[in-house]
């Protein structure tokens, strides 16, 4: 669907959606009968059913790749609820936990409600995120991203929600716990796709009371679908949504002991391989569910049989590996059978760019001239000097034509994003104008800059707990800026740097990193306050303005 007519048809859905009663989660039919409904919150592994019969014994179960990875059973109460792992239980609502152990349920994994009544009844997750609500003048907005887990197209719905379910608003649905654009009751609600094709979208809620706007500000930020049938072998009709939280942690919550069970690429001993450091090996690590009997890592189609299970390592000699963008995912096996989990990706580029080339030959002139230099590797950064030494990473970097007004040598150097280094370009001018020096250092002619760099927006949460955060790092989601090909994320504490790794930018311009990126960094994480540092650039060494958020590890 066009971003334009997705901003227009996504209330009209809802009412459609509204034909039939299948409305939100408390949904009537004709005849005044409550309609079940389920929200997960998928990133949470927190399922909430709501009008299901009283009394009745529910099995929720978590499949991937056809394996069926994680089991809950529980009783509906007499209000006919069920709250599996929801955080913020109230009266008479009560809690239900995971057997065994919690899931990360990740994008593309189907969660099936089993019922007596309402039968079988199934949803798949897609991939979403969603950042903090900011205040936009008067407004309340939400970007995010949304897409098919296996086609990696625009979901042809979504809908961008606030949650605060202790301090209600004055207005909305679900009690008035939720402000939902798609339904946009009390208040005016936009959404739309950024661009025609783009899987990031920007949600507006306009027209809030000003304890609502606060109110909203503090709440949980959620990607959703926008309400549907459920799919299966209904007896009765029944709605589902799938839903991301922000801020949103997987595993158990208060009054559940199961485990969180990640099947995931957790670290890589080297981030990017170039040229310097291709004959090292490189070593994965990663973690599994209790169930799992054994773990398979594949590196760019290399295979490596893992050491561990819950905790777990593969090496492979970064010699055997392919160039480019590197893909470390691994097959989980458990009694039930084989699954992917939660991947991670590393580059590889040992192809070091030609020397600089110079738009003037070197030579001898009646008058000054201005060189401009250039590499066969548009993304690789030129560092010059014109002293006689040799240049390198830390040389100044030439943005325009070099100005030789007297006779002098310019020595170049390229150097691409991965860190490769070209030979050294050595180009010499001797200059024979009345009143020339005879040696003189060339100068720079600056370009017309454009603003730097920024990114266009960054998913963090603000808050996380000392034991996700050792299990599964900080979680950021990058939306870099036009032009971006790579982006420095950095990891601080009182001044101190934690952690730094470089990512390339692809296509679709948005990156996920998880930080510390290596599982024994994560491990020596302490309690306090961190800064997220995160500078877009044309190149590793043309970097752009600084976007800093604060985390609290309690």
């Amino acid at each position: 669907m066009h971003h334009r007519a997705l901003r227009r048809a996504l209330p009209f859905a809802a009412m459609l959606l509204g034909c039939g009663a299948i409305v939100v989660s408390t949904a009537h039919a004709a005849a005044g009968v409550i309609v079940p409904a389920v929200d997960v919150d998928y990133n949470t592994g927190s399922v909430a059913l709501t009008g299901f019969p009283a009394g009745s014994a529910e099995t929720i179960t978590v499949t991937r790749d056809g394996v069926n990875i994680a089991t809950a059973t529980g009783t509906t109460t007499a209000a006919g609820g069920l709250s599996l792992n929801v955080p913020h239980i109230l009266p008479p609502e009560v809690l239900a936990c995971w057997t065994g152990f919690t899931p990360d349920i990740l994008p593309g994994d189907t969660v099936t409600v089993t019922d007596a009544t309402a039968g079988t009844n199934s949803i798949v997750m897609p991939n979403f995120s969603v950042g903090r609500p900011s205040a936009v003048g008067a407004d309340l907005v939400l970007h995010g991203t949304a897409a098919d887990p296996i086609t990696g197209a625009p979901l042809p719905a979504v809908d961008g929600v606030l949650y605060s379910k202790l301090s209600r608003f004055t207005v909305g649905t679900h009690g008035k716990a939720e402000l939902s654009i798609a339904l946009a009751t009390g208040f005016a609600g936009f959404i739309s796709y950024d661009a025609p094709g783009s899987t990031a979208w920007t949600g507006t809620f306009s027209g809030l009371t000003p304890v609502d706007f606060t109110l909203g500000l503090g709440a949980v930020a959620k990607a959703a679908t926008v309400v549907a049938a459920g799919t299966g072998a209904p007896v009765v009709p029944i709605t589902m949504r799938a839903l991301f939280d922000n801020p949103g942690v997987a595993g158990p919550v208060a009054g559940c002991t199961a485990p969180l069970g990640s099947d995931a690429v957790t670290g890589s001993s080297i981030q990017t391989i170039n040229a310097a450091n291709a004959n090292q090996a490189v070593t994965i690590t990663g973690s599994a569910d209790p169930n799992v009997k054994s773990v398979v890592l594949i590196l760019g189609g290399v295979a490596a049989p893992a050491v561990g299970t819950t905790a777990w390592t593969a090496t492979v000699p970064a010699s055997s590996l392919p160039e480019g963008n590197l893909l470390a995912t691994a097959a989980y096996t458990s009694a039930a059978g084989t699954y992917h989990g939660k991947t991670m990706n590393i580059v590889k580029d040992t192809v070091a760019p030609n020397a600089p080339t110079a738009s003037v030959p070197a030579g001898t002139y009646s008058s000054a001239q201005n060189v401009e230099l250039s590499s066969n590797d548009p993304s690789a950064t030129i560092h010059y000097t014109t002293d006689g030494t040799d240049p390198n990473a830390g040389s100044p970097t030439c943005q325009g034509a070099v100005s030789v007004a007297g006779s002098g040598t310019i020595k170049a150097i390229a150097i691409d994003a991965a860190g490769n280094g070209s030979p050294i370009s050595a180009f010499g001018y001797t200059i024979n104008q009345p009143g020339a020096p005879k040696v003189a250092p060339p100068v720079v002619v600056p370009a017309p800059q454009a603003p730097p760099m920024k990114a266009d927006a960054l998913t963090l949460s603000h808050q996380v707990s000392l034991r996700s955060a050792r299990q599964q790092g900080l979680h950021a989601v990058i939306f870099a800026p036009t032009g971006a090909k790579v982006v420095r994320i950095k990891v601080v504490r009182n001044g101190r740097v934690i952690d730094t790794v470089m990512r390339r930018v692809t296509g679709h311009g948005v990156v996920s990193v998880v930080m510390p990126h290596s599982s024994s960094a994560r491990h020596h994480l302490k309690r306090g306050t961190y800064q997220v540092l995160v500078t877009p650039g044309a190149s590793a060494s043309q970097l752009g303005a600084t976007t800093t958020r604060t985390v609290r590890i309690r």
